[in-house]
């Protein structure tokens, strides 16, 4: 038992021993010289062939792992030690210090790449034994070579030394644990130079077929960003109406890409892409995931020259639909904006035929357009509306959708108050269906002014428009407190203050025969009458529990606060010009600079003036 135990203790201090004396980590003096490229200092430590960092790095790994240091103007102003370089691999015959990986798998040649030191490519690659011994071929724990860090870097010079070296060899291409191949990351950084060093060298043009993150091609990601050297230099190869039906995981080709792009040279790569693609297996008939052409995308970003470009060249690829049967009419509709509509049978008169096509739900372009109101107050829109649906005397206005809803159904259901003030102009260019009742409940297929002025139909609707008005209304309060307030305080604080000498003046208004100071008085009352009126209008609205006469109420305050705004305006313009008339330089500059507010303004009096037309005519409640 004793000799056991003796035994036992003696192997465990040799082991403790031993691991004491192991050391982890360079040697400081080993370090600086590698990092500072000093030949002088290393000799002066045999050992330093064995010497490695905590990483595994050698001195080849620190003298190289550092970028590049340039000036403002791209010049290079620090460089490695080549003499230093070159020593150290001088002084290992058997290449061991430029086989060594570090723990991430990296090779010095692999920093040599990535940090684009191209001298020691150089000195690296005209070891022919090296070469021979897979070097190139050489990868890290993420199966990046040194081709794919030049090629990530965009360091051109060295991927073309790196693919000389390697010739036509497949392993040189391969793809790294991210699916990305060294011509991949080419076209992702958009250089050239290396993309086409890269297809030069490469026996194998297949390589341009592969897909990498996300299912992109090279032609995708060209296209994407826009290099149309790249693009051009894939198109010129045998396969490359083949690249052009190439999908990613979205189901997106690169034409699709393309078209999703309204700039002047994404029209000039569509150009190149259709003059190569097979006529007889078009890229332009291909869908996406969502059953989306590149016509669909084209017109949904509102690029109206490339459809212009797609149905020039492919006719028949506007009667596509996607999933949800829509062509690219109902894409313009479905983009809020009656322009999109007006500006796409501008540009392809051939999408006149599909303007009453229906979808899958039965809904025609128009469906979709007038839905999307709700979510807009500005007047414009209507107007645009109107605009559109009498230009277009081929539209048909009494088409229902699967719910027996007309356009005109769907804008009665809005619950916007504004556009419930707009819907008389709309009427005879939007007749209202009448195959759903007025009594029906509930969604879109409910008349809901009807409902709501009989305070009948689903309560929960009309608790939920209640809250909607009261919201409306508190904002609506705080413009009109506000204002209220500025011209308070502005009338007991008149421009030029008050007649301070003795006499019958003492006390009035220096400034108070002045026409501008008159128009001041008179603005600033307006202001506050007409803004107090809204706030008293609110107060009034609080213990409102009718619909429609809250909506009345809440459509006064709109009106009001818009004269206060307009006459609070007016107010600071004139009181301003009237301390500053001596300087007519500066009136005018005050005057100039003021109408940045009145002429977005115009806009908002606009609609108070149609909202005061529909409310006192007779035109609300009945459409």
């Amino acid at each position: 038992m004793g000799d056991g135990a003796s035994s036992s203790s003696t192997v465990a201090m040799s082991l403790m021993n031993s691991a004491s004396n192991a050391r982890i980590g360079m040697q400081r003096e080993v370090y600086e010289a590698a990092e500072n490229g000093s030949v002088i200092v290393l000799q002066q430590h045999n050992n330093w062939k064995q010497e490695k960092t905590a990483r595994q790095n050698n001195v080849l790994h620190v003298h190289l792992g550092k970028p590049l240091k340039k000036n403002r103007r791209g010049v290079v102003t620090d460089h490695v030690c080549m003499s230093f370089i070159q020593y150290v691999v001088d002084e290992t015959t058997d290449d061991s210090v430029l086989l060594h990986s570090n723990d991430s798998g990296d090779t010095p040649l692999h920093f040599a790449a990535r940090f684009g030191h191209t001298g020691a490519v150089q000195e690296f690659l005209a070891r022919a034994e090296v070469v021979n011994a897979g070097l190139l071929n050489k990868d890290n724990k993420c199966k990046d070579t040194a081709l794919h860090d030049a090629a990530r870097a965009g360091h051109a010079s060295i991927v073309m030394m790196l693919v000389e070296a390697g010739g036509g060899n497949a392993l040189h291409y391969m793809p790294n644990n991210l699916h990305e191949t060294p011509l991949f990351l080419a076209a992702e950084r958009g250089c050239f130079e290396s993309f086409n060093s890269i297809v030069e060298h490469t026996a194998d043009l297949t390589v341009l077929e592969h897909k990498g993150p996300c299912g992109q091609t090279a032609l995708h990601l060209a296209v994407q960003y826009r290099n149309k050297d790249i693009v051009d230099r894939i198109l010129k190869t045998e396969t490359s109406s083949l690249l052009i039906r190439v999908k990613n995981d979205q189901g997106e080709t690169p034409l699709h890409v393309c078209a999703a792009q309204n700039v002047t040279v994404q029209h000039t790569i569509m150009r190149a892409l259709l003059d190569h693609d097979d006529e007889y297996n078009s890229a332009v008939y291909i869908k996406d995931n969502e059953g989306r052409t590149a016509l669909h995308i084209a017109t949904r970003n509102f690029n109206f020259d490339g459809a212009r470009m797609l149905v020039h060249s492919y006719p028949d690829c506007i009667e596509m639909v996607d999933n949800k049967g829509r062509n690219v009419v109902h894409f313009a509709a479905n983009s809020v904006c009656p322009n999109a509509i007006t500006q796409l049978l501008r540009e392809v008169p051939k999408c006149d035929r599909l303007i009453n096509e229906k979808d899958n739900d039965g809904n025609t372009p128009l469906h979709l357009l007038v839905a999307t109101s709700p979510a807009l107050i500005i007047t414009n829109f209507f107007f645009t509306l109107s605009l559109f649906v009498w230009r277009n005397t081929n539209l048909d206005v009494w088409v229902f959708n699967d719910k027996n809803l007309t356009a005109g159904n769907i804008m009665v259901s809005s619950n916007n108050s504004l556009t419930r003030m707009n819907l008389r102009s709309l009427s005879k260019l939007l007749p209202k269906g009448r195959r759903v009742p007025n009594t029906a409940e509930g969604g879109e297929s409910a008349n809901t002014i009807g409902n709501v002025e009989n305070n009948e139909g689903n309560p929960e609707k009309i608790e939920k428009r209640m809250n909607h008005l009261q919201k409306v209304g508190e904002i609506r309060l705080i413009v009109a407190a506000l204002i209220a307030t500025v011209s308070f305080t502005a009338g007991f604080t008149l421009p030029g203050g008050f007649d301070q000498s003795p006499g019958k003046t003492m006390g009035l208004a220096v400034l108070v025969k002045k026409a501008s100071f008159i128009a001041f008085l008179v603005s600033d009352t307006i202001a506050f009458t007409m803004s107090s009126l809204a706030i008293i209008l609110y107060f009034a609205l609080s213990g409102q529990n009718h619909v429609v006469q809250a909506e009345m109420m809440l459509n006064h305050i709109y009106i009001l606060s818009s004269i206060s705004l307009g006459a609070l305006m007016i107010a600071f313009v004139t009181g301003v010009y009237a301390v500053v008339s001596q300087s007519p330089g500066l009136g005018l500059i005050i005057i100039f600079i003021s109408l940045f507010y009145f002429l977005p303004y115009c806009f908002l009096l606009m609609g108070s003036f149609q909202l005061t037309w529909n409310l006192y005519t007779g035109n609300w409640g009945e459409w």
